[in-house]
């Protein structure tokens, strides 16, 4: 599929994800849906909370507490209910992909469709 067929499976998968920004691993942002412009120039923040391990984290002006951030996943969520930022690698390590996932979702599904995203992008862009 080509990325803009991912991109549409992804948004359209009903798990909850309705934003995606995708880095480079040097943290350059290569893309980012149009509702979420500030990924492409606040995602150092994000990166950086995944990378150090920081339980929590400020982005858009939303307080996040990291709930699991590793080699291969972040998980992030707003106490108060703002939402999450999931992020994951692509299988190959290309792309750092980041998703902003609706309030009151599985976030864990949410991942699951992520990952894949991010597996099926590689050498889509």
């Amino acid at each position: 599929m080509s990325f803009q067929e991912w991109l549409n499976w992804l948004l359209n998968a009903g798990s909850g994800v309705i934003a995606v920004a995708v880095f480079k691993p040097s943290g350059e942002c290569v893309y980012t849906t149009d509702n979420w412009q500030s990924a492409a120039t606040e995602g150092q923040i994000i990166l950086n909370a995944w990378r150090s391990g920081r339980t929590q984290f400020s982005f858009g002006g939303v307080n996040f507490s990291v709930l699991k951030a590793d080699s291969e996943r972040l998980i992030a969520t707003n106490v108060g209910g703002q939402g999450n930022i999931i992020g994951t690698k692509s299988v190959n390590g290309k792309y750092l992909v980041v998703g902003f996932v609706n309030p009151g979702v599985d976030f864990m599904i949410a991942y699951r469709d992520l990952a894949q995203f991010a597996d099926g992008i590689e050498n889509a862009l």
